[in-house]
């Protein structure tokens, strides 16, 4: 599962567009814009718990992140992806690794 996440991630440094992304297990907790801003401290955001996570620049400059964050691609960045591991939920079993996508309304900048 591993693999196949750090190939998700090789994809998706080709595409642009994108407000914030993560590849792992269920990922679209994480990628609600309003969730980000409200539930999570920079502090968390910045300590490298949620890794994989890829903000654009501007959502990046827009939460107050620091220089934690290091260049995924041109306008992007991110907390390195570390990988999956076993979760107590799935049984112990990796699960399916997904990819999840946030993008802007088309009239947000």
């Amino acid at each position: 599962m591993t693999e196949l996440g750090h190939q998700l991630y090789t994809l998706l440094a080709r595409f642009d567009g994108y407000v914030a992304a993560k590849v792992g297990w269920n990922p679209e907790g994480f990628l609600e814009l309003s969730d980000l801003k409200s539930d999570w401290t920079p502090d968390e955001l910045s300590d490298g718990s949620i890794h994989g996570l890829v903000l654009s620049e501007a959502l990046h400059a827009e939460l107050g992140l620091g220089d934690d964050y290091v260049t995924f691609r041109p306008g992007y960045r991110w907390v390195p992806y570390r990988g999956e591991k076993p979760r107590p939920e799935t049984g112990g079993r990796l699960g399916t690794v997904q990819a999840g996508l946030e993008r802007r309304a088309p009239d947000q900048p």
